[in-house]
């Protein structure tokens, strides 16, 4: 045997680094998020619209909410175990019952509030 053969052995067998998984990846980063950002939404104004359909689109985990003039014109949730649909996330979701009820001009001037 030589010297190579017992490197690329010895290489083929080394363990892969630990991987995180997505979903662990997610929750550490919006943790972050939400404990670093405590100060910038008390001194943001939040108006009472916002607040409202942030609420809304937290009704449900991954739950989005579309807004145009203070009204709400679509809404969704994640639907991708349900409906076997890998892009059938809620922002993806409440975008395509937009377009359904109300066509692609509606979006120009909406707004998209997302749960995570």
């Amino acid at each position: 045997m030589t010297r190579n053969d017992d490197r690329c052995r010895t290489h083929a067998t080394a363990q892969p680094p630990h991987l995180h998984s997505r979903r662990s990846v997610v929750v550490a980063l919006a943790s972050a998020a939400a404990v670093s950002s405590g100060s910038v939404f008390a001194q943001s104004e939040v108006s009472p619209q916002d607040e409202r359909f942030m609420l809304m689109a937290c009704d449900y985990a991954f739950g989005c909410v579309i807004t145009r003039d203070d009204k709400v014109i679509a809404r969704g949730r994640n639907l991708g175990k349900t409906n076997d649909d890998p892009t059938a996330h809620g922002e993806m979701v409440a975008i395509r019952r937009c377009l359904a009820d109300h066509g692609g001009a509606v979006l120009r001037s909406a707004t998209l509030r997302s749960s995570l």
